[in-house]
């Protein structure tokens, strides 16, 4: 029989490793961008319903942000911080469970008890600053989204401990809850049908609609249902136990001035809104990497 103290580390183990966010992330730069040029982004989140806030948090040797966290664990998905960078996290669930599991402990986790997500966002200025600290992109299958005023970059973290990033500076890059890039597709399992078809229906939405894109432009992408209740890139669930939207997070970096942050949060069935203004970036923040 086990003991007591390792039965109950894989129950934690199995809560944590087990839960299934679903995820689409796009961004757009250059002529495209209704920001004269700058970066514009949409976060959705799918997930079953629960708890979530957007949280100020300031604390001495961090970046100030806003953090994204969820369910009654006051897990870390998504941060803005001071510094004028966005850091996002979506679940690899081409990748089983059961697999996710095993690899959970070589997961990066600080000595203060922050993973992957949370320590970029405490500690990083910019994407190219995120992209130095490859020791949190190695160990765990997941994928990372990052963004400032400058670029856009997707880290797709395979199974094998590799990574494989992928960048821009002009232009669009979308992502769901597989490995798209040429060198990852080969450590999908079983991608799931909602994350092909959530792909598939931003890249037509990106390639055909008006442009130069706005803000608004993106919430009506982002509240898209046409394909219905399991596979449209807002899922409203078609039975009580299934992934719904829960989130949508629309930001835009401007040339002049701060990031404006447009949040969309579902609590029990209510949606709140909420508009604000992050202010302008700061000088760097020095940091070593990992």
């Amino acid at each position: 029989m086990a003991p007591i103290g390792q039965y109950f580390l894989a129950l934690v183990l199995t809560s944590v490793a087990t839960v299934s966010l679903a995820s689409t992330f796009w961004s757009v730069r250059g002529p495209d961008s209704g920001e004269n040029g700058q970066t514009m982004l949409a976060y959705v989140r799918d997930d079953l319903a629960g708890e979530q806030t957007l949280a100020a948090v300031t604390e001495e040797g961090s970046i100030p942000f806003k953090g994204l966290y969820v369910g009654k664990t006051h897990r870390f998905e998504a941060g803005l911080n001071q510094k004028g960078l966005f850091v996002g996290q979506i679940s690899a669930a081409s990748v089983p469970r059961d697999e996710r599991l095993t690899l959970f402990t070589k997961r990066f986790k600080s000595a203060e008890g922050w993973f992957g997500g949370e320590w970029l966002v405490r500690n990083c200025s910019s994407v190219s600053q995120a992209l130095e600290q490859h020791r949190i992109f190695t160990g765990y299958p997941m994928i990372y989204v990052l963004a400032d005023k400058n670029e856009t970059a997707v880290v797709e973290c395979l199974p094998n401990g590799r990574f494989v990033v992928r960048r821009t500076d002009a232009g669009a890059i979308t992502h769901t809850n597989h490995f798209i890039f040429t060198d990852a597709t080969q450590s999908n399992r079983t991608v799931p049908a909602s994350s092909s078809a959530r792909l598939v229906q931003i890249n037509k939405l990106l390639a055909t609609q008006p442009k130069p894109f706005a803000l608004g432009q993106f919430l009506s992408f982002a509240t898209n249902a046409d394909e219905g209740p399991d596979l449209s890139l807002f899922r409203t669930g078609s039975k009580p136990r299934s992934p719904k939207t829960t989130c949508i997070w629309l930001m835009s970096f401007p040339q002049k001035g701060g990031t404006i942050s447009h949040l969309r949060l579902l609590n029990d069935t209510i949606w709140e809104t909420t508009r604000e203004e992050f202010p302008a970036s700061t000088p760097a923040h020095p940091v070593k990497p990992l």
